[in-house]
């Protein structure tokens, strides 16, 4: 009676209330039992089908039980998990900006047709057949984004970008100056020759000069270290912003002059939305890209991802200094070793001590040794910090703050 019972809650979709109880010890029950319910109810079914249709008692040893047996965990677990879900909510509405943006593209009254960026070469020293594989790799990159966004899709067939060569337009290489003066001289007069028929944004263009076509076509910019996250690194393209103009330097934008490196795939999604619903301006964008090690503008940023940035930006900057150490040693004719006699401006930390010391002092230093080794840097700040304390008395949060603003931590 209990079987059946049951059975008929499962057919009427009933979802025992412990499956949705706040507390997971009791979730983790319930689905277990649940579910093994579950898996014996479909079993004696597909027994009795069986029998009812072969006419032969099939017992729970029999091949085919339990070949029925094995593949029941699975759907079952999908069909648990779909009742306790509840059903599919309904999709959210596009986002304002692609709502507006498919009306615009979509009237057949009003134009454009289209919309976008114009990119200006900036890099003169390829074949036509790299460049053009250049470009392929863009178009084939920039599209990837709007996962869970309705609309994207319907979008994306919109969203263009118009190339320009600025070797034919007489720009030297890399000069992005000469490229923003040609394109606010050509945009405001609208003599672009697409600019009847599709919308280009006037307050920032792009630019591919020589580190965007590597960062596409070869390895000088990809991550120094497997600590960083993949996806902080790939092809990026340079945005440059029409309106800046050379000031006094914002303490919250320092280094901004007026571009910024942006990931090809956060081109649309990120750069494009933003300024056509005039959320932010390019320059809002930078204080997320200060701090990467290619200053590339990747979305949104975490704690830990700016503390990987850091530590590889210090790596480079010691091995920089080295090899700027060594250039100089060589060029003043003597050893190289001779150069590293000054102290290093990173924190002092406890060195080995001698077998004079006592086996106290010994085995702190071989902690904070172990703890270094093991990159556990936080740690060892604190660690040293609190044998240097006199017993008794606090440790000095000035110095720690200091070291810690030092390594990276705050």
């Amino acid at each position: 009676m209990a079987v059946k019972l049951i059975q008929v809650h499962h057919e009427e979709k009933y979802t025992p209330p412990s499956l949705r109880s706040p507390s997971l010890l009791t979730r983790y029950r319930a689905h277990s039992s649940y579910m093994k319910l579950l898996m014996r109810i479909q079993h004696l079914n597909f027994r009795r089908d069986r029998t009812e249709r072969d006419g032969v008692r099939y017992f729970s040893a029999h091949p085919e039980c339990l070949s029925e047996v094995v593949s029941l965990p699975i759907p079952t677990r999908m069909a648990l998990r779909e009742r306790v879900r509840g059903d599919q909510p309904d999709p959210l509405p596009p986002e304002p900006w692609i709502f507006h943006c498919l009306r615009m593209v979509r009237s057949e009254d009003t134009l454009p047709r289209a919309c976008g960026f114009v990119v200006y070469r900036l890099t003169y020293g390829q074949t036509e057949d790299e460049w053009q594989s250049f470009r392929r790799k863009v178009e084939e990159h920039i599209p990837h984004w709007g996962s869970g966004q309705t609309g994207s899709h319907a979008l994306k067939p919109s969203l263009k970008l118009h190339w320009r060569d600025g070797e034919s337009l007489g720009l030297r290489e890399g000069d992005v100056a000469a490229a923003k003066k040609h394109y606010l001289d050509n945009c405001s007069q609208d003599q672009l020759p697409f600019r009847s028929t599709e919308f280009v944004n006037g307050c920032v263009f792009l630019a591919i000069d020589a580190p965007c076509y590597a960062s596409y076509t070869g390895k000088t910019y990809t991550a120094a270290t497997t600590r960083i996250m993949p996806g902080d690194h790939g092809g990026f393209l340079l945005a440059v912003d029409t309106k800046y103009e050379p000031k006094e330097s914002d303490p919250e934008k320092p280094e901004y002059y007026g571009q910024v490196r942006i990931l090809g795939n956060l081109l649309w999604g990120d750069l494009y939305a933003l300024q056509y619903s005039q959320a932010a301006a390019l320059k809002d964008l930078w204080p997320l890209a200060l701090d990467h090690p290619n200053q590339v503008y990747v979305g949104p940023v975490v704690l830990l991802q700016l503390q990987e940035w850091r530590r590889s930006n210090r790596t480079r900057g010691v091995l920089v200094r080295r090899v700027a150490d060594y250039a100089k040693a060589k060029v003043e004719g003597r050893p190289w070793y001779d150069s590293q006699t000054k102290p290093s401006p990173r924190p002092q930390t406890m060195v080995a001590l001698n077998a004079s010391q006592s086996p106290l002092k010994a085995c702190r230093c071989c902690i904070a040794q172990w703890l270094r080794r093991t990159d556990q840097v936080r740690e060892v700040i604190f660690f040293e910090e609190l044998v240097r304390t006199p017993r008794g008395q606090l440790p000095d949060m000035d110095t720690l703050r200091r070291r810690m603003e030092e390594e990276g931590f705050i």
